[in-house]
């Protein structure tokens, strides 16, 4: 991870690197060119934004408004009240896209793969406009963000305080995605006696808290009540029946926390490998009541693993072409709930290929 700013540095100054940065740009362009002409706006952005002003005025941010996140990010986002919609939309869009390839980009790095320097930018960027990515920049979603905060949180060896204050907001930000991830971080930093790491995210959440209860007082009551039960005009809450999940498709609950506690059973054995940190992403999106296709940008540590790490066979071509499909083809169609089932059978896939391998390579050695 600490290669990331040096490998930034030298590929933006190259061909390979203005031409992405101009890539995105179009892109970013081209969104807001058909939202002006269609007139479409980013959903999610609008009510986060609204959030603020709400906050700003000390009202509620869960009432009558389709808002579940904690009230410090809505907080956040009071700077962008004072910009027109125009630029404040177009700021948020170039945030979420930067989030997004940044993120991709650290795990390349974390991965090594691919092998040539040449070939990550051009990797990332792909991943930038994959399907999730373009489900959360079409509504603004937050979860690029989420992505790029447990990226840089999960992955540094020596973090500093500042590093673990700032990512550690980022995370929070939808806690349901991130929290098996988080935890498992937490426990290897008490294994590795690194115990200022949680020191400072618990001062981090108590100061968000603090800071969250002077704006408005009640906060934590209706943010749980909007959660369970959704007390706005859209429909039901995140916890509750109403949107198609896992619950709603009669799958047994025990069945969808297996994958947690192999997680952690394996988080128990190996530590916080590249494996466990991707499969406990994933896992987590199976336990969780609640995700849409803009939360499997959470599948992309998990698809990059795969392709990093899958063996030549026949077997790891069919976990590479699960990954792929998982991210790239299957959340346009009515199975997008099967993606984060898919991508855990070709985790699972790989891990045992790999296994085999080097055992079949010793078995075939010459004395």
């Amino acid at each position: 991870m600490d290669r990331a700013g040096k490998f930034l540095s030298e590929w933006i100054v190259k061909q390979q690197g203005v031409l992405i940065l101009f890539v995105l740009l179009i892109f970013v362009s081209i969104l807001l060119e058909l939202g002006g002409k269609f007139d479409f706006v980013l959903i999610d952005y609008t009510h986060y934004i609204e959030a603020a002003r709400r906050l700003t005025s000390r009202v509620s941010p869960y009432k009558e408004l389709e808002y579940f996140s904690p009230p410090w990010f809505a907080l956040l986002l009071i700077p962008l009240t004072y910009l027109p919609n125009k630029i404040g939309t177009l700021v948020w869009l170039v945030f979420l896209v930067i989030s997004n390839f940044l993120s991709v980009v650290a795990w390349l790095l974390y991965l090594d793969y691919p092998k040539s320097s040449h070939q990550k930018p051009f990797v990332a960027l792909l991943f930038t406009l994959a399907t999730p990515s373009l489900y959360t920049y079409i509504t603004g979603q937050v979860s690029p963000l989420v992505l790029l905060s447990l990226t840089f949180l999960i992955l540094r060896i020596n973090c500093s305080w500042m590093e673990i204050l700032t990512t550690s907001i980022g995370a929070t930000f939808k806690p349901h995605l991130s929290v098996l991830t988080i935890f498992l971080y937490l426990m290897e930093s008490f294994r590795q006696r690194r115990i200022y790491v949680f020191f400072w995210m618990t001062l981090t959440v108590l100061l968000l808290i603090i800071i969250s209860t002077w704006f408005y007082s009640n906060w934590l009551e209706e943010w749980v009540l909007a959660l369970i039960e959704g007390d706005y005009r859209g429909g039901p809450g995140l916890v509750s029946t109403g949107y198609f999940g896992f619950r709603e498709g009669r799958v047994p609950i025990w069945l969808l926390v297996l994958p947690v506690f192999y997680a952690i059973l394996t988080w128990y054995k190996e530590g916080t490998t590249p494996y466990v940190l991707s499969f406990s992403l994933v896992s987590n999106l199976l336990v969780i009541p609640y995700h849409r296709a803009y939360d499997y940008i959470l599948l992309y540590p998990a698809c990059l693993y795969i392709l990093a790490h899958s063996p030549k066979s026949i077997s790891n071509l069919a976990a590479k072409s699960l990954a792929l499909l998982s991210v790239f083809v299957i959340p346009f169609s009515p199975l997008v709930l099967l993606s984060p089932i898919l991508v855990l059978v070709a985790l699972l896939i790989t891990r045992v290929m790999s296994a085999i391998q080097p055992s079949n390579e010793r078995k075939n050695s010459p004395p």
